[in-house]
């Protein structure tokens, strides 16, 4: 019997990390640089961001622009570390197929996150993503044989997320997010709006 080659699989899956490890790098730049505060915190985008607000109708105190505008370099930082954790996450289940329900577990993650992450926008990393998943779950070796191949996946499933879940909330807790967020004149005003 031929051997079982999952090629087309796999070649979806290095070209969609590829193409998530040029975004890390992207944003990694951005945080590690300084890039974002710079140019964030300048008084030219300042100025031309308040001036795009207040033409859509939205007028904003000084500390509220502080505080939207330290939001946003928040929000690149904290986005840079999960396009990193992402990139893992995705080249571990492309390293992993020969056990294709965990690695196809796995990209179902990578590609939710990155969906959702990108609100839509980057579909040539999630779309291949799913694809790989749906080919790994669909795809079986008929060289194995009929037993269960997902016996010894529970638990891997269990452990992954309950990483996913502890470094969520490290991300939250060690950026500033949820206290940035949670002090914020927005959160505040419309928390107190719909309480009322």
């Amino acid at each position: 019997m031929k051997p079982f080659k999952r090629t087309v699989e796999k070649v979806l899956a290095w070209i969609a990390n590829i193409l998530l490890l040029f975004v890390a790098i992207f944003l990694c730049i951005l945080k590690y640089t300084g890039f974002t505060d710079k140019v964030l915190n300048s008084t030219e985008f300042y100025n031309s961001f308040r001036n795009e607000l207040s033409n859509n109708g939205v007028r904003y105190t000084d500390a509220e622009m502080k505080t939207v505008i330290d939001l946003l370099v928040t929000v690149v930082d904290t986005y840079a570390i999960l396009a990193i954790i992402a990139t893992i996450v995705a080249i571990v289940a492309s390293l992993t197929m020969k056990k294709r329900i965990m690695s196809g577990i796995l990209f179902i993650i990578v590609a939710l996150f990155v969906f959702i992450a990108s609100f839509g926008a980057a579909i040539l990393i999630y779309l291949p993503y799913f694809i790989v998943a749906i080919m790994l779950f669909v795809r079986k070796d008929p060289n194995q044989n009929n037993t269960d191949d997902s016996n010894g996946n529970q638990a891997w499933i269990a452990n992954i997320l309950l990483l996913f879940v502890a470094i969520f909330l490290c991300i939250l807790k060690y950026t500033g997010f949820t206290d940035k967020v949670l002090n914020s004149t927005e959160f505040y005003n419309s928390f107190r709006n719909e309480l009322s």
